[in-house]
């Protein structure tokens, strides 16, 4: 997760992951060495949102023992699943949070038990040892793509059939009358009020999900995952939805629909027998992209600007006062680049590590970037070279200054073509002192080939996106 910073990372993870590191390196050359087994945890199998560097450093045993395997030396991985009575995961909230994910609570003698046949039956070999109730596991977990790990296990292929099944039947027998009450009353009302009876299904879907208490507060153009939806939560939304219209709807239909107003054009397309000219109501009840006259002997058109230069220019407007009044650009050195400018000058142009000027052309508003208005957490904004973080600013303020809402070009065709210049951020990104905590994000962060491609990402555009 974004909010564990490196401190508290490099701590959790150290616990089970630094001591399996000494210890093989320790017993590396012990030729009567019988067993070498790690205790991990199926966190680190099927993942924790809430427990991210838990979830690496039991991962990590996995690997280690992996690596001890391939080289011929005795080693085995064994993940649990949480244990009743008075284990990691014990008392109600961890076990009802759990359970709602299937991953049910086990006995220790049970536990136990497992554990001793496993041994005899797969010494060197990493296991997973956990009570799992499928038919509330599956569907959570595959949400959005089926499963290598699991798809395999005879149980979850008949909880997997069955879960078909119960949607067939649904489809065929107390869902249609559902969906047909419903589809009669949208009948009656315009697109605008049919858009809004939908969304007011899926507010109130979100609220009995995510337990929040004001469906009126929750914003159309919204991302569900920016709600907090997870895999859990987006099969029982569907659920839920599929209760409330009849349809038989995917686990997966926050991720295929990611905002409260997609979600709603869709149902509205499988509730409403759509003619050409409800349609073109459909249409206006989506986000629009405004429209644009295309002149055959006019192939390219600047219909909007934003420019960031030396002398305090963040506008088109600024540049041209600039040139007008023919003012100076040049000023003195910025103080919140982390630069030592008591040593930085030296008059002499052939001291080596020095300028022999005190001034230059400066962007001096370049490290004050909104990175949650743009949705970036704040670690991988500080490993992206400031050449990113500009672009995003300036394409913003360049379709605002067009007259055109930028949210309304999402999931247009608009295409992103962006100039860069010689990149050399990768090297000032190794030099930092925050190296350890925005190394994760350095090949983002320092590449041309990904600025277009940032932008056209953050904007929902679905056109080309090009880097030159």
């Amino acid at each position: 997760m974004s909010e564990t910073d490196a401190e508290s990372f490099s701590s959790v993870t150290a616990a089970k992951a630094t001591g399996a590191a000494i210890l093989h390196e320790l017993l590396l050359d012990h030729e009567t060495l019988e067993h070498f087994i790690l205790f991990s945890s199926g966190a680190g199998a099927w993942g924790s949102g809430n427990q991210c560097a838990y979830s690496a450093a039991n991962a990590y045993l996995d690997a280690l023992a992996t690596h001890r395997q391939t080289h011929g030396l005795p080693g085995a991985s064994i993940a649990w699943g949480p244990w009743a009575g008075k284990g990691m995961s014990a008392g109600d909230a961890a076990h009802g949070y759990l359970e709602k994910r299937g991953i049910l609570p086990m006995e220790p003698r049970m536990a136990l038990a497992a554990f001793h046949r496993a041994r005899a039956q797969r010494p060197n070999s990493n296991l997973i040892i956990a009570d799992i109730d499928w038919e509330r596991f599956v569907p959570a977990f595959t949400a959005r793509r089926h499963s290598p790990l699991i798809e395999d296990i005879p149980e979850v292929r008949q909880a997997a059939q069955e879960l078909e099944a119960a949607a067939s039947t649904a489809k065929t027998t107390t869902a249609q009358p559902i969906a047909t009450s419903l589809r009669e009353r949208l009948a009656r009302l315009t697109s605008s009020k049919q858009n809004q009876v939908l969304l007011g299904l899926i507010r109130t879907g979100i609220c009995t999900v995510l337990g929040l208490r004001n469906p009126e507060g929750i914003e159309d153009q919204r991302a569900f995952r920016d709600l907090g939806f997870d895999s859990l939560t987006s099969a029982q939304f569907s659920k839920e939805l599929a209760k409330e219209t009849g349809l038989p709807l995917p686990p997966s239909l926050v991720f295929d629909y990611p905002t409260p107003q997609e979600c709603a054009a869709h149902l509205r397309t499988q509730l409403v027998d759509l003619d050409d000219e409800e349609d073109a109501a459909l249409s206006n009840a989506l986000p629009q992209v405004a429209h644009r006259r295309t002149v055959e002997d006019e192939p390219i058109a600047i219909i909007g600007m934003a420019c960031r230069f030396p002398g305090g220019v963040r506008s088109a407007d600024d540049l041209w006062e600039l040139l007008a009044s023919g003012k100076d650009a040049i000023g003195v050195f910025p103080t919140d680049r982390g630069w030592d400018l008591d040593t930085l000058y030296d008059p002499d142009p052939d001291h080596p590590g020095t300028c022999y000027t005190r001034n230059g052309g400066f962007l001096y508003g370049a490290g004050h970037f909104d990175a949650e208005f743009f949705g970036i957490s704040p670690r991988e904004a500080l490993a992206m070279d400031p050449q990113q973080r500009l672009l995003l600013e300036t394409a913003w303020e360049t379709i605002e200054h067009a007259g055109i809402n930028p949210h309304t070009l999402h999931g247009t065709p608009t295409g992103v073509f962006a100039g860069i210049n010689a990149q050399d951020h990768a090297a000032h990104i190794r030099q930092s002192r925050d190296v350890e905590t925005i190394e994760g994000y350095a090949l983002t962060g320092s590449s041309g080939s990904v600025a277009s491609g940032r932008v056209a990402y953050t904007l929902g555009l679905e056109g080309p996106a090009v880097s030159v």
